[in-house]
C-alpha cells in the first residue's frame, strides 16, 4: 500500500482561481477552476494551472488554460427606430460597465444631427452608454430627468459625420431582461395644418375679418412632427391688429401625439378691438416650426374683430346738411325750381359706431312746418356706409302752386336697428308751428 499523495496548486494569472489550492488523497479529491474574465480586453487568453505533489510521478503536471473573448455584436439600427429586444446572460459584457451585459449597436449620424436616445426595461435599471467609431466614450447616463429606470442621452449634437455606438446595459450586474430602446434624429415639427378660428362653442367658424359677438375665441390646428414619437402643442401669437407681431408665443395648448388636433381657448379678448394671429408647432425639446399666418390676408388686417357688447351707433349734429345737387342749402333757404317741377333734396351727416364691422345708414324725418316730428312718417333711409364716413338719404318734392316749409332730424342705424337719439337740423325751433330748415322751392 502507498503514501498518502499531497499536492498544492497555483495559477500564473489574477484572472485564474482555485476553488481549493491544496489537498490530499486516497480516497480522491479535485479542485476547480474558475475565470474572471471582466476585466480582461477581445482576444485570445491563456494562462497555466500547476498541480505539485511531491514524491509523484510527473509533478509538477501544468494545464493550460485558453479562452477567447469576442467583441460585442454591434448590428446597425437607423435613426427614429424603436429596438425591441433583451439581455441574457449570453451577451457580452459592457465594455465600460464591470460586470454588466449589454447589447450594442451602431448608426450613422452626420455632424450636426441631434440625436437622442432612450432605454427602458420593467426587468432592470437601465443605462446607457455612447461611443464613436473609435471607442471614445462621449455621453452615458443612468436616468432620465425627472425618472428613476429609464435612461436617457437627450439633445446630443453629433460633432462629425461617421458612426457612433450606443450601448444598451444595466446599473445592476448582471441584470438581465426585455428592454426597449428607441433612437430619434430631432427635427423640428411641421407647420400647423388647418388651422381655424371658432366662436366658444368650438364648432361656430368666425369668418375671416368678420365680427364675433363674444369676447372668447377658440383656435384649432392639427399637429405634426417628423419624429412620429414626440409630443407636440400648438402655440399662438394673438394680438391686436394695431401691433405688429413680436415673435413671442401668447397662447400655448397642452402636448397632443402626432396627427392630432390641438386647440386654445384665448378669454378677455378686448371689445370693439380686432386681431390678427398666427401659429406654430413645437415639441417637448422646445423645437418649433416656422410661423404660419391666418387668413391668408395681410398681417397688418384684422383676421376677426370682437363685439360682445353692442353699442348704439352715434350722429354729428354739427355735421347735418341739405343739399339741392352739389348746391348746399342754407338754413331757411330754398331748393329752387319753378312751380310745379320735382325738387330732390339730399341729407347729409357723419355717422360713427364703436362696433366693429357695423354698416351705418342715416334715416331721416321730414315734416312740413306745421306737422310735428312722430318719428313714423315721411322718413327717409339712405345706403350703408362705414363707421365715420358721410352718410346720404334723400327725398324727393313736387313744387305745389304755393310752395311748403319744411323742418327735418335725422339719426343713425345699424344693421341690427340700434339707433342713435334724434339730432334735428338748423339749430332752430321745431315746436309746431317749427322754425324753416328749407323751402320747396
Amino acid at each position: 500500500m502507498g503514501l498518502p499523495l499531497k499536492w498544492k496548486g497555483g495559477v500564473d494569472s489574477p484572472w485564474l482561481t482555485l476553488s481549493a489550492d491544496s489537498g490530499g488523497a486516497p480516497p480522491q479529491d479535485s479542485t476547480t477552476v474558475s475565470l474572471t474574465p471582466s476585466a480582461l480586453g477581445q482576444g485570445m487568453q491563456t494562462g497555466t494551472v500547476t498541480i505539485t505533489a511531491p514524491g509523484a510521478i510527473g509533478s509538477p503536471r501544468t494545464v493550460t488554460v485558453s479562452f477567447k473573448i469576442k467583441p460585442c455584436a454591434e448590428p446597425t439600427i437607423t435613426a427614429d427606430t424603436v429596438v425591441n429586444a433583451s439581455i441574457a446572460l449570453a451577451d457580452c459584457g459592457a465594455p465600460d460597465r464591470a460586470g454588466s451585459l449589454a447589447k450594442r449597436y451602431s448608426l450613422t449620424a452626420n455632424a450636426g444631427d441631434t440625436l437622442s436616445f432612450r432605454l427602458s426595461s420593467p426587468s432592470f435599471n437601465a443605462y446607457l452608454t455612447l461611443h464613436d467609431s473609435l471607442g471614445t466614450l462621449l455621453s452615458q447616463n443612468d436616468d432620465c430627468p425627472g425618472y428613476t429606470g429609464p435612461s436617457c442621452i437627450l439633445e446630443f449634437p453629433a460633432p462629425a459625420s461617421g458612426r457612433y455606438v450606443i450601448e444598451a446595459t444595466s446599473v445592476g450586474t448582471p441584470d438581465t431582461g426585455a428592454f426597449v430602446l428607441s433612437v430619434v434624429r430631432e427635427r423640428a415639427p411641421s407647420l400647423p395644418q388647418s388651422i381655424g378660428q371658432f366662436r366658444s362653442d368650438s364648432t361656430t367658424s368666425i369668418g375671416i375679418g368678420a365680427t364675433t359677438p363674444e369676447s372668447v375665441a377658440v383656435f384649432k390646428a392639427t399637429l405634426n412632427d417628423p419624429n412620429l414619437r414626440d409630443s407636440v402643442r400648438l402655440e399662438l401669437e394673438v394680438v391686436q391688429s394695431s401691433s405688429p407681431f413680436s415673435g413671442t408665443a401668447s397662447h400655448q395648448s397642452g402636448f397632443v401625439g402626432v396627427g392630432q388636433t390641438a386647440w386654445i381657448r384665448a378669454t378677455g379678448l378686448v371689445e370693439n378691438a380686432g386681431y390678427h394671429w398666427r401659429a406654430r408647432t413645437c415639441d417637448k425639446t422646445s423645437r418649433c416650426s416656422a410661423w404660419l399666418s391666418f387668413g391668408g390676408n395681410s398681417d397688418a388686417a384684422s383676421d376677426f374683430f370682437v363685439n360682445a357688447i353692442p353699442e348704439d351707433p352715434a350722429i354729428d349734429a354739427f355735421s347735418l346738411n341739405q343739399f339741392n345737387g352739389a348746391v348746399a342749402i342754407a338754413v331757411g333757404g330754398g331748393t329752387g325750381g319753378g312751380l310745379g317741377s320735382a325738387q330732390t333734396v339730399t341729407f347729409k351727416a357723419t355717422v360713427t359706431d364703436p362696433d366693429p364691422g357695423d354698416v351705418l345708414v342715416l334715416v331721416v324725418e321730414s315734416q312740413t312746418t306745421n306737422t310735428a316730428f312722430d318719428g313714423s312718417t315721411n322718413l327717409y333711409r339712405g345706403t350703408g356706409v362705414a363707421s365715420g364716413s358721410t352718410a346720404p338719404a334723400a327725398a324727393g318734392y313736387s313744387v305745389g302752386l304755393l310752395g311748403a316749409n319744411y323742418h327735418w332730424r335725422a339719426r343713425a342705424c345699424d344693421q341690427t336697428s340700434r339707433c342713435s337719439p334724434w339730432v334735428s337740423f338748423g339749430g332752430n325751433s321745431d315746436v309746431v308751428t317749427a322754425a324753416t330748415d328749407f323751402h320747396v322751392p
